[in-house]
């Protein structure tokens, strides 16, 4: 019932992830893991007592030690090097009810964003996408979890979409190309934190 760190690990068999999903302890480390698999990821989200990245994105603030996470997040799955994920991964993902951390991706697919829209843990963390389609960001906007976006260029219309989100809040850090409108739409929202720059200011506080 203790901790369990397995960071060496880069791949996991789907019957070795499903005897991990019932591990009951504080902390599952799996810091190592590059491919996940569908079958893979439907194992490790049985369980919503995980923790599993080294370092942990918090919404508005910088990389935190595990241990330091685990004092804000009660329970958590990480895979913070993970660089793709599919979309039959991100639908097996998104039935696990605690906080999900996927800092590692760097990019996002439509397919992949749906079906992280239908995630219901309390915390979603993502990026850092270099961009983000207009699709992918209406489905995110779906998303009724608090979410942090990593993000290095937010066009107009992703903003837009972004700009319906109604969940408790969403963080956006890092866009450096966004425009003065882009930014307007998402301090519209009361619901957004944008953390870039548009015409040398960033917008949105979290309260």
């Amino acid at each position: 019932r203790g901790s369990l760190c397995m960071s060496g690990l880069t791949s996991l068999s789907t019957a070795a992830a499903e005897a991990l999903g019932n591990h009951r302890g504080q902390l599952l480390a799996l810091n190592g893991l590059t491919v996940l698999g569908e079958s893979v990821a439907g194992g490790l989200a049985k369980r919503c007592a995980i923790v599993g990245c080294a370092r942990i994105r918090q919404p508005g603030n910088i990389m935190q030690e595990d241990h330091e996470a685990l004092e804000i997040i009660n329970g958590g799955l990480g895979l913070g090097e993970l660089a793709a994920l599919s979309a039959g991964e991100a639908r097996a993902l998104a039935t696990f009810n605690g906080s999900l951390h996927l800092s590692g991706i760097g990019s996002i697919s439509d397919e992949a964003a749906e079906a992280l829209s239908g995630y219901q843990g309390p915390f979603l963390s993502l990026g850092d996408f270099e961009e983000l389609s207009e699709a992918a960001a209406g489905y995110l906007a779906r998303c009724s979890s608090r979410i942090s976006l990593g993000l290095g260029r937010l066009s107009d219309p992703a903003a837009r979409a972004l700009s319906a989100y109604r969940g408790p809040w969403l963080s956006i850090d890092g866009p450096g190309e966004t425009s003065p409108q882009a930014a307007a739409m998402l301090a519209s929202s009361g619901r957004i934190g944008f953390h870039g720059s548009a015409s040398g200011e960033g917008t949105g506080q979290e309260s």
